[in-house]
């Protein structure tokens, strides 16, 4: 069924019975309503069907349909209006010869299908897109991009591509002044048409996973769409790519490490165990700097204007200058939790609110590093497997969250336990208490910011301290489970492993 709207009323204007679906585009007058289809019908010699079928639009009346010549690798490109008609190119190979053709569809004439240009040149494969506005079209196949001239047939263009799975679509923006290609995974590259040839313009890197994307009807952005939500990114406002990070296969299921500076003006965040530091401007919320820690980096956080960054076996310090920038070298001291694990690993690091002690576990083991006397100070033994560790916000707290019993996932869920170590004077635990928590999302309001906000259960809503519902969180947003949620004054941070950036919210209270 195609289903026909009035977007200024909202009203159902027709639905139209239809035998499959295929790309639907609306001609010059804004009435007729061409659906164009291809249909493959012989796979092994690449044999695909090119058909077209024209509706009026307010009266849902078939006007033409029809079928294109058969032809082996035979591909839509694009499609665009010329004057109250619907014009589009197409690709295809006869008698092993390559023809590119632009074809009108006039739906009252006698013979609604009219080829207004055709343009022989050399066979090149892959998904074939192409601009009206510049005559370029692209053929982009798993290791290859290709762009040429098809006046001339001459190649303005190539770029070797990541071999994938399947063959990437590039597209050009409407005005022709862009292509745009996922060339890495979840990565798009922009190149600038430009007198002197195609320039890199842009690196862009969604949030979300996408299966597709597309520039907008004035080329200014790019939208790009999955089944997790829909992003709108802006391909004129990006930095160059951040270095490798130098992680696992299993990095998306990292959470992120986000500090902030005491006057909130830029944003520091990590993946935690990945090696690369990204700043961030909050007045723009744009990456500024990125910087290779060189480390697997466990925890991070900012104290005047000072990064603090550990892993198992070094504390790194850099200065955050003014703007916003770093150097790429930092200050390094050797704390080497290794050591002091007892021939164990040091599995959960926390760094502690002014930096001063390193709280880590190893098994069922917490234990707490002084980083200038570079000594364990203190241990416990929580008798269950920790499962996240973090210093309070007033600093007087180190907060366990256990798993009170595996049990195997047929029979009940494992029972998680809140665990509070009381630091003492002395820096050394001193009382402890637990309670069993209802689920993930309970940790969140025994850890209340003095504002009182929270995330509440399914991490939908952000509620305050009476339980009423403050923000509603998009599916997009939401964390993976309930230790994805991070407060930090009113910056709430939702860190979880799903998506490459966290989401980061500030609350004007």
């Amino acid at each position: 069924m195609m289903i026909i709207w009035d977007i200024q009323t909202g009203v159902t204007i027709n639905d139209i019975p239809l035998q499959k679906l295929g790309k639907i585009a609306f001609a010059g007058n804004q009435r007729t309503i061409t659906l164009l289809t291809e249909d493959i019908l012989w796979a092994y010699h690449g044999l695909i069907e090119i058909t077209f079928c024209a509706y009026d639009g307010f009266t849902g009346m078939l006007l033409c349909d029809g079928t294109l010549p058969l032809s082996p690798q035979h591909q839509l490109g694009a499609h665009w209006s010329h004057g109250e008609f619907l014009r589009f190119a197409t690709s295809s190979n006869t008698d092993g010869k390559h023809v590119i053709s632009i074809c009108e569809l006039q739906p009252t004439s006698t013979a609604p299908l009219l080829v207004v240009n055709s343009f022989p040149m050399p066979f090149y494969p892959g998904a074939f897109h192409f601009s009206p506005v510049t005559f370029h079209a692209s053929f982009v196949v798993r290791e290859k991009v290709v762009i040429i001239n098809v006046r001339d047939s001459k190649i303005l263009f190539q770029a070797e591509a990541v071999q994938k799975p399947y063959s990437p679509r590039g597209y050009f923006s409407p005005d022709g002044r862009f292509f745009a290609c996922e060339m890495e995974e979840q990565e798009i590259i922009v190149w600038k048409n430009t007198p002197a040839g195609y320039v890199t313009w842009s690196t862009l890197r969604p949030r979300l996973p996408f299966k597709g994307f597309s520039f907008s009807a004035v080329g200014t952005s790019i939208m790009s769409w999955g089944s997790e939500g829909t992003q709108l990114l802006d391909h004129d406002n990006c930095l160059s790519p951040p270095p490798f990070d130098k992680i696992g296969p299993d990095y998306r299921h990292r959470k992120h490490l986000v500090a902030h500076t005491e006057d909130k003006t830029h944003i520091v965040t990590a993946r935690q165990e990945g090696s690369v530091v990204m700043i961030f401007d909050t007045l723009s919320g744009t990456p500024q700097q990125f910087v290779d820690a060189n480390m697997q980096i466990r925890d991070l956080r900012i104290v005047d204007d000072i990064i603090y960054m550990t892993d198992a076996h070094w504390l790194a310090v850099w200065h955050l200058e003014a703007g916003g920038i770093v150097q790429n070298t930092p200050n390094r001291t050797t704390i080497d939790l290794v050591t002091h694990a007892r021939g164990g690993y040091a599995e959960q690091v926390a760094l502690s609110n002014d930096c001063s002690q390193i709280a880590f576990t190893v098994g069922e083991t917490v234990l707490l590093y002084d980083v200038r006397a570079q000594e364990i100070s203190d241990e416990r033994t929580m008798g269950d497997k920790v499962m996240d560790i973090q210093f309070s916000p007033d600093g007087r707290h180190l907060c366990v969250i256990t798993i009170v019993g595996i049990y195997a996932e047929h029979e009940r869920p494992s029972i998680l336990c809140f665990v509070g170590l009381e630091m003492g004077e002395d820096r050394r635990f001193s009382n402890m208490t637990s309670r069993i928590l209802q689920d993930e999302w309970s940790r969140d309001r025994l850890l209340r910011p003095p504002h009182g906000y929270c995330v509440g259960s399914g991490s939908e809503w952000v509620e305050d301290s009476e339980g009423g519902k403050v923000l509603w969180l998009p599916p997009s947003w939401r964390t993976e489970h309930g230790l994805g949620a991070r407060w930090s004054g009113n910056f709430l941070a939702l860190v979880g492993g799903h998506n490459p950036m966290p989401i980061i919210i500030e609350f004007h209270l």
